[in-house]
């Protein structure tokens, strides 16, 4: 990803986190997404909620385990995934304004120990091969789509042997 590319994704969350916090946000998931407004589901919290449960099913992710959430936002998924399963997560963000939120949120919530977040842009990141168990993207994956072969092949270098990597969005 070109850094011109990076820099005005971030600029564009940094410059209208109020937004997305006024039309996407409720202070139960975090989420800054739309969400899956399945059959059944009839609240907000639910709709955004539920790519998280997802992901936990899909992953199962277990006690020595590190998952990493390609497009962290604030930290919601990271927030309630560790809540429901005893693993550990790293967000990555390329946002300022939103890694300020999330790494407030994980002291905030007592979770600093099992979940931390950094700013990384994820074709580049700085992690070691195969470091992650899990990798997962609840709408922020599609800024990759310019570039798959680039985002799969970093995505591919940082996953274990038999990882799994989930990808959640509108395409």
């Amino acid at each position: 990803m070109k850094d011109e590319r990076l820099s005005s994704i971030g600029e564009l969350y940094d410059t209208s986190q109020w937004l997305y916090s006024w039309l996407y946000y409720d202070s139960q998931s975090l989420g800054i997404h739309y969400g899956f407004w399945d059959e059944g589901v009839t609240s907000k919290p639910e709709a955004l909620t539920k790519p998280y449960k997802e992901v936990l099913e899909i992953l199962k992710p277990e006690k020595s385990q590190t998952i990493l959430d390609a497009g962290c936002g604030v930290g919601g998924a990271c927030f309630w995934l560790a809540n429901h399963c005893p693993a550990n997560f790293i967000g990555i963000t390329v946002s300022d304004k939103q890694l300020a939120l999330a790494k407030k949120g994980a002291v905030a919530r007592g979770l600093q120990n099992r979940v931390t977040f950094a700013k990384q842009d994820y074709f580049h990141t700085e992690f070691a091969d195969k470091t992650f168990d899990g990798v997962f993207g609840i709408e922020s994956l599609c800024y990759g789509y310019g570039d798959l072969e680039a985002l799969f092949k970093e995505l591919h270098r940082i996953l274990k042997p038999g990882g799994t990597l989930v990808m959640l969005d509108g395409i």
